[in-house]
């Protein structure tokens, strides 16, 4: 039997497989690279979700695994990726969100990361309010 693993890795080979993103195959040259699974944290942040994609997500409210952020339809700050094991709590902790400004006047906390790596606030002084 073969080994392969998620691409990422760039590691196929002969014998069993060594580590749980692995999937054995058995016949000829069925390491090619092809149909190879892709893995994300699971919720409890240590746990492998085999994927379809390489898409992973992770949100604040503590949900992860398989897919984006925008396709869960995740309501709280979340954050995308595309590596193995990448959604991981420390990409969240790293990951800078702003708040944004409703549509009500309301705020709330940025529900996707500020890919500018900077957060503003600015003030109408015709009006005297922050907006």
């Amino acid at each position: 039997m073969a080994k392969h693993v998620q691409k990422q890795m760039g590691q196929n080979g002969c014998g069993n497989c060594g580590s749980t993103a692995c999937r054995d195959c058995a016949g000829n040259l069925c390491n090619a690279g092809d149909n190879i699974p892709y893995y994300c944290l699971n919720n409890d942040g240590r746990s492998l979700l085999e994927c379809k994609k390489p898409e992973c997500f992770i949100s604040k409210d503590s949900k992860a695994g398989c897919g984006t952020c925008d396709e869960k339809k995740i309501e709280k700050s979340c954050v995308d990726c595309k590596d193995l094991k990448c959604n991981s709590k420390e990409l969240l902790a790293k990951t800078i969100f702003c708040y944004e400004k409703l549509k009500n006047g309301k705020t709330n906390e940025g529900k996707r990361p500020c890919l500018a790596k900077k957060c503003f606030i600015s003030y109408d002084t015709k009006i005297g309010n922050f907006i």
